[in-house]
């Protein structure tokens, strides 16, 4: 076998940072998931090559959703470092997610993403997800760092379905919420956040899911805050007898 080949095969062999999706489940049985070297998930999104390169008209929004502007009317609800570079998209889901490992940042999950190749065979475009908050170990704990996709409202590649690929806001949080809570400050980053995109693009409480919600994963953990965010797209009473009604039916039970 000629080097580059073997080279190939030996990369695309290697597990790197992410969710684990259906696609991989072969690997190590139904739903398994390593807490340190999750399995690569494929997504049925069609990316191609990199940014550097011409990009495939099917790997883009359509053109006329994706002109310059100077503030778009419907960003204004939208922290100045949250809007993206251009007309927004129409966005109708949130879908959660994890980095199942202890430490990561925008730029290495990017390198890992970029490693991966889509249905066709063809490299993704880099980082999958269209938010990243740290967690105090690769970046800074609390922080919301926008991704390309946001940037440029390009679709995801995190979900593994193309209705929650293309509609749906990836935002993934550094760590591993099947072995640990979130910390206070990624909560708090989190609800800020998603208050933030359910103003912006009317996005209903019922659409913002689990990774789990959408593939046979254990993506975002069973630790993961998630009434917290569903919560923060409710208005406050609503969200409030929400939690309290899940409170109570848990002491109940107990």
């Amino acid at each position: 076998m000629p080097m580059s080949l073997a080279c190939l095969s030996l990369g695309m062999a290697i597990l790197v940072t992410g969710c684990s999706g259906a696609q991989h489940d072969w690997l190590n049985g139904p739903s398994a998931q390593s807490a340190t070297l999750p399995a690569v998930v494929l997504d049925s999104t069609i990316e191609s090559p990199r940014l550097s390169a011409p990009l495939a008209a099917d790997a883009l929004p359509s053109a006329s959703d994706n002109v310059p502007v100077k503030i778009d009317a419907q960003l204004e609800a939208l922290p100045s470092e949250l809007r993206p570079n251009v007309s927004p998209r129409q966005w109708t889901h949130i879908v959660l997610h994890h980095t199942a490992t202890e430490s990561a940042d925008v730029e290495t999950i990017d390198d890992n993403h970029r490693q991966r190749v889509d249905d066709a065979g063809r490299p993704w475009l880099g980082i999958g997800y269209h938010f990243v908050i740290g967690n105090g170990q690769g970046m800074p704990d609390g922080l919301i760092e926008p991704t390309f996709r946001w940037q440029q409202q390009l679709h995801g590649a995190h979900a593994g379905t193309r209705l929650h690929n293309d509609s749906g806001i990836g935002i993934c949080l550094v760590g591993d919420f099947n072995e640990h809570e979130a910390t206070e400050q990624q909560r708090v980053a989190l609800k800020r956040l998603v208050s933030a995109l359910v103003t912006t693009f009317d996005i209903q409480a019922a659409d913002i899911v689990p990774h789990r919600d959408v593939r046979p994963t254990t993506c975002p953990g069973h630790l993961f805050p998630l009434d917290e965010a569903v919560a923060a797209a409710r208005p406050p009473a609503a969200a409030a007898a929400a939690i309290a009604a899940k409170t109570s039916a848990a002491s109940t039970l107990e």
